[in-house]
């Protein structure tokens, strides 16, 4: 009998092929989705600090917000940046909406999330919030992080945190 010298792959090892990739990409996909989520949320963990720093430091230097109201009320307020709607894909951050162009804080290039402000200082007492939004999975769903923060014999304290976009 004369053994035939055909060159190529069979069927049957071509599809195990296809199985053990599938079976590959089914494990890489989401694995990488979690690391694309995770780098998103560290980006607002990271604006959040720095803007909370310069909101901080304003006041310390200021001995008040930007908007004067008279007898040692003054507010910081900076409305929705960038403004919404929420989007899952980066939009770019506009420095000079009133209340931010008062502050250093200063995003390169496009963010995420869109961030809020407001600050209120009566006398010796202060406080401020910062939000987060962002729509990150695109499942339609707002989430948020806010962080509050009061000043008391002149020291910055955290009395309130909450997290909606956890991994």
């Amino acid at each position: 009998m004369k053994r035939s010298t055909q060159r190529g792959f069979s069927l049957i090892e071509l599809m195990a092929t296809v199985g053990i990739l599938a079976l590959l990409a089914s494990i890489a996909v989401p694995a990488f989705s979690h690391l694309t989520l995770r780098a998103k949320l560290s980006e607002r963990s990271m604006m959040i600090k720095e803007l909370e720093h310069s909101v901080m430091q304003y006041q310390a230097e200021y001995e008040s917000f930007p908007d004067d109201f008279g007898g040692g009320n003054s507010q910081l307020w900076g409305d929705f940046n960038p403004p919404f709607p929420v989007e899952p894909t980066k939009r770019e951050f506009l420095q000079n909406q009133p209340g931010w162009s008062a502050l250093v804080f200063r995003p390169a290039g496009q963010v995420y999330h869109s961030y809020y402000m407001f600050g209120w200082q009566s006398g010796n007492d202060a406080w401020f919030i910062v939000y987060a939004y962002g729509d990150l999975d695109n499942d339609g769903v707002l989430g948020y992080k806010y962080r509050y923060w009061r000043r008391s014999l002149g020291n910055w304290r955290l009395w309130g945190e909450w997290d909606t976009m956890t991994i």
